[in-house]
Order: C-alpha cells, then structure tokens, then sequence
C-alpha cells in the first residue's frame, strides 16, 4: 500500500528468515540442501520483489522496494563485534571470539533451532536480553559501519537503499 500512495516513497522490509512461515518460494528455498546463506536470502529477496512486481506493476517496485531476508536473525549482526556482545552478556569474550572462528561472517552463526544467534545470547545472557531494548541499544554501540563490513549480505542491502536515494537526489 505504501508504494501506491507516492511516487517517491522507497519500501525496505528486514525479514528474519528464522521465524518466516509463510514467503513466496520458501517451501522451495527449504528444499534446497546445502544452500548458503547469501543463496537462500538472494531467493527468497528476488521472489519477494516478483511478487509485489506481479501485485503492483505500475509502481516501479524495482526502483522502489528493497527486501531484506537476514537468514540468521537479526542478532546475527551482533555477533560483528564480539567483545561488544560479551559486554552486554557480562561474559567472557573469548566465548564469542572461539565461536566466530567457526564461521566467515556473522550471518552464517546457526547450528540448528538451539544455536541460532538469539539463543545463543538468551543461554548465555540467562535470558535477560531484550531484543527490542538490549539488542537495539547494542546495535548502536556497535555501529552499521562494523555490521556492515562483517556481513556482506546485510551491507548489499544497505547499499541497494543508498543506490536508490542517491539516484533520487
């Protein structure tokens, strides 16, 4: 409906892939073995911008809507500055920094339904970090800068909206 309403309005949606039930071509994304995350989240990104292109074809919705499928969780982006989350956690450090040695980015951190990156700060942190209040806080102490670099697939996004804002100017 946003799209409809103006001419110069840009949709972006930041989407955990963690928790979706229900997406075009999921079903077919969870078929898939193997998959990484940057495949998942250029899939189901793609299906999404066809869908509302098929919905809305007079809106421009490729200069104009910008998904966003972070395929581990928003926590996920956390995980960019381990000495930062384990300050928040009151953990030692070196938990996250051995943990990271596992995995290229951020956005690959997720084992299985118990290791997602939530659940890993809700065991460690005793179950007392709020997403909308701890996380957020975090995110800013952080900076998008550090995400940025440390997730590629969330600076691709960021990127596409700074492309679009800058062709509008």
């Amino acid at each position: 409906n946003l799209l409809k309403q103006r001419r110069d309005t840009i949709v972006a949606t930041f989407v955990d892939y963690y928790g979706l039930n229900s997406w075009p071509e999921l079903e077919a994304v969870r078929r898939l073995s193997g998959a990484s995350p940057a495949q998942i989240s250029s899939t189901l990104i793609q299906a999404a911008a066809d869908a509302i292109k098929n919905e809305l074809p007079e809106c421009e919705v490729s200069k104009r809507f910008v998904p966003f499928i972070a395929v581990h969780e928003f926590e996920a982006l956390l995980f960019s500055e381990p000495n930062e989350l384990a300050e928040a956690l009151n953990i030692d450090s070196k938990v996250i920094v051995n943990l990271m040695q596992n995995f290229d980015s951020p956005e690959q951190i997720n084992n299985g339904p118990q290791t997602a990156p939530s659940k890993r700060i809700e065991n460690w942190s005793q179950k007392r970090f709020g997403k909308t209040t701890t996380g957020v806080a975090l995110a800013e102490r952080i900076g998008i800068d550090k995400m940025r670099t440390c997730c590629p697939n969330f600076d691709a996004w960021i990127k596409k909206i700074e492309a679009i804002v800058s062709d509008t100017l």
